[in-house]
């Protein structure tokens, strides 16, 4: 890593060096990763298989085989790890795949949100809901993963002020919290191939 009058800040000796956030690095060495700062000092010392970007003080890491969230400051697990798969979102939930199914935690504190009950999900807790997929279905979820609107959507969209848009009889249309249809919003008709497309909005895992 180079300073600006060409003088090394830190020497080339490593596998693979990517920037994290705040003045941080993920860097490699001997085939394990670690947080790295501009000095060339470890905030981290290579304990990881892999890691990620989470928040500034928070790291997505893989130990033996599964991936958690690990506090670089604390330098103590807030998730163990326990996912075969795990991504962050909006820098406040840590979302883990196991066997297919999602769990969404929260990035800070560790708390479970959401439990692995759903194959798919929007990731955003839109007034309160998420939509969330059981089998080829969307639905919604609240917060803590209880399916409040029953899962019967090929297409849906995420909820903003209230409204969220769904297939109804080859339409699409409002629909308020309560998984009642909104009078006095008309229905529109889908673009073409909408409804056989259907909504894909998670972003983490496939």
């Amino acid at each position: 890593m180079w300073r600006s009058d060409g003088v090394w800040l830190i020497e080339p000796k490593f596998e693979d060096v990517n920037r994290l956030s705040d003045g941080r690095y993920a860097a490699r060495m001997e085939g394990k990763d670690g947080v790295l700062l501009t000095d060339g000092t470890w905030l981290v010392e290579p304990l990881f298989e892999d890691l990620k970007p989470l928040t500034e003080s928070h790291i997505v890491a893989r130990a033996a085989g599964k991936y958690g969230v690990y506090d670089t400051r604390a330098k103590a697990w807030v998730v163990e790890p326990q996912s075969d798969e795990m991504c962050g979102f909006f820098d406040k939930y840590a979302i883990g795949i196991t066997d297919r199914l999602r769990t969404i935690f929260d990035a800070h504190t560790g708390e479970m949100l959401i439990g692995p009950r759903y194959n798919r999900l929007s990731l955003a807790f839109n007034d309160g809901l998420v939509a969330v997929r059981v089998g080829d279905k969307w639905g919604y979820a609240d917060v803590h993963g209880d399916l409040v609107i029953p899962a019967q959507f090929r297409n849906m969209s995420m909820f903003r002020h209230g409204i969220a848009w769904g297939e109804h009889e080859g339409k699409v249309c409002p629909l308020d919290r309560r998984g009642r249809w909104v009078e006095g919003i008309p229905c529109v008709d889908p673009e073409p191939g909408e409804l056989e497309d259907g909504f894909v909005p998670s972003l983490c895992g496939h």
